[in-house]
């Protein structure tokens, strides 16, 4: 799959942008810009894994349409979940480090 794709962008751009994901008042007034924070990706269910690069994607994206946003995530995922293997509730699935307000703004 190319993450990349523009109608793929074109959509998280308008998600993001519906979800008013850039104009989180408790975190722009909180987070410091450039505050490094940890999230973790958990499965809430069992479940059939897929779409595993949209969390990097959703999460450059964020950063392109903020501007403030300078560094580079860091997502460690686990080598042996990959788009459609199963995983039971509460497996990790990924660990994303990057600038604070860009896992606390995109998941809104």
């Amino acid at each position: 799959m190319d993450w990349n794709n523009r109608h793929i962008t074109a959509i998280l751009q308008n998600a993001l942008a519906e979800d008013k994901a850039l104009d989180d008042a408790t975190t722009a007034a909180c987070v410091d810009p450039g505050r490094k924070a940890v999230a973790t990706f958990l499965a809430k269910q069992d479940m059939v894994i897929a779409g595993l690069g949209l969390i990097e994607r959703t999460v450059k994206v964020f950063a392109e349409m903020d501007g403030r946003v300078k560094t580079i995530p860091d997502i460690a995922m686990n080598k042996q979940i990959f788009d459609g293997v199963r995983v039971a509730k509460g497996d990790q699935v990924a660990v994303l480090r990057h600038d604070a307000r860009v896992p606390a703004m995109a998941s809104t």
